[in-house]
């Protein structure tokens, strides 16, 4: 949450292929609490808002472009705390659930394991853990049902594969 607070367009938002193009999230590892720097592309749509967050939108409400990206309506940087209030009430607001900023790195990890089950080496490098046991004492353990659901999945699309030639032979021969 330090690190998501902190932001800064100067120091940690990049834009290395000009505006319409992905944007770089950089933060050093020296800033990070467990020592390891954060590299991550920000996708084209959030990466054009930002953009214009910056050039079109903060500077007539607060006197200029903001450096920090989350500021006050006086130009000064948000503390940890108001940043936080900030996205627990906009969760709650748009998609109806109390939701905590950290609850968000839950939330990322749940979607990849949902989609790939055992995908904890892309959910440790997303949250940027250091330690893969990290990752897995706090993910791996609801991975049976989720192996168990992709499993069936598999099996019905399996399923469905080796049907598709016999009902596509009984159209043609009923015609």
């Amino acid at each position: 949450m330090k690190n998501l607070a902190s932001l800064s367009f100067r120091d940690h938002l990049h834009w290395p292929n000009g505006r319409g193009k992905p944007a770089m999230l950089i933060i050093d590892g020296a800033e990070t609490k467990n020592g390891l720097p954060i590299e991550s592309e920000i996708p084209t749509e959030l990466a054009d808002r930002l953009w214009t967050y910056r050039k079109e939108i903060a500077p007539p409400i607060i006197g200029k472009r903001p450096d920090a990206l989350f500021v006050t309506t006086t130009g000064r940087p948000r503390t940890q705390g108001a940043v936080t209030v900030a996205i627990e009430t906009a969760a709650y607001k748009h998609i109806g659930i109390r939701l905590t900023p950290h609850q968000f790195r839950h939330f990322a990890a749940k979607v990849i394991l949902d989609e790939n089950p055992g995908a904890h080496e892309l959910v440790r490098q997303l949250l940027v853990h250091k330690n893969m046991k990290t990752t897995t004492n706090y993910y791996a353990g609801i991975d049976t049902m989720r192996a168990g659901r992709a499993h069936a999945e598999l099996l019905m699309r399996l399923k469905d594969q080796s049907a598709a030639p016999k009902r596509l032979k009984s159209k043609i021969g009923g015609q």
